[in-house]
């Protein structure tokens, strides 16, 4: 059994490091560039270990995907935001 980790962010480079670094400990990773894409992935993903899920994203946010999902029983959030410096 491998544990998989889903990456949800609309940013392609942040899911590509995120992916590297998550990946070197032996995961399966799964991305998506929304929440609605994430939805999807979830259909195929059993139980992921691990929701990596940026807030602010087009189509569905964060907390929408958070809202939505009756899998997700615990949403930590942190909204960094390195032009405000502020968390």
């Amino acid at each position: 059994f491998m544990a998989t980790v889903l990456i949800v962010d609309d940013e392609p480079d942040t899911r590509e490091i995120l992916a590297a670094l998550l990946e070197r400990d032996g995961r399966e990773i799964v991305t998506a560039a929304d929440g609605r894409q994430a939805m999807e992935r979830l259909r195929d993903i059993r139980d992921p270990c691990l929701i990596v899920l940026d807030l602010r994203m087009p189509r569905m946010n964060g907390g929408n995907f958070c809202s939505a999902n009756r899998r997700i029983s615990f949403c930590p959030a942190s909204d960094y935001q390195p032009e405000q410096g502020t968390i």
